[in-house]
């Protein structure tokens, strides 16, 4: 076999098994300088010694999300992830698009529950094929322990 057939399967190889292992295990490493992606130890801890359920609802859901308040949702998607790999079983969450309720009274009754906590809604102007529309986004989180 020459040499250049040894090494590509060699590689092939050796990248096939890496890849095998690692649907076993869960690693991340944070390569910033000031550990911007990591949770602190005390948040580990915290997630890890849960004495009951938490259940996180995120408001900030929709297929036409603005492109500040899409990468808003996915670095809260991504920390999420992050407290359910050490909260477990105990830590449960969902991504809620207060828009897409089935019928206009639930939206209504969702829209006054949200603002009756505070949770202002944020107006999002858009011009769509030369139409104007306006879209109401929610920001906000609520996090029920038990």
């Amino acid at each position: 076999m020459p040499n250049n057939l040894k090494k590509n399967l060699s590689i092939t190889f050796l990248v096939l098994a890496v890849n095998l292992i690692s649907v076993y295990f869960f690693f991340r490493i944070d390569l910033t300088q000031d550990k911007k992606y990591s949770l602190s130890e005390a948040t580990e801890n915290m997630l890890q010694n849960l004495s009951g359920p938490v259940q996180v609802n995120v408001y900030l859901d929709g297929d036409d999300l603005p492109g500040g308040f899409e990468r808003l949702k996915k670095a809260i998607e991504e920390t999420l992830v992050e407290f359910k790999i050490e909260g477990g079983k105990n830590l449960n969450y969902q991504f809620i698009n207060p828009i897409a309720q089935s019928t206009e009274e639930k939206r209504n009754a969702l829209f006054k529950e949200l603002i009756d906590k505070g949770m202002q809604p944020t107006n999002i102007y858009e011009n769509v094929g030369g139409k104007k529309s306006e879209n109401l986004i929610f920001p906000y989180a609520t996090v029920s322990y038990e």
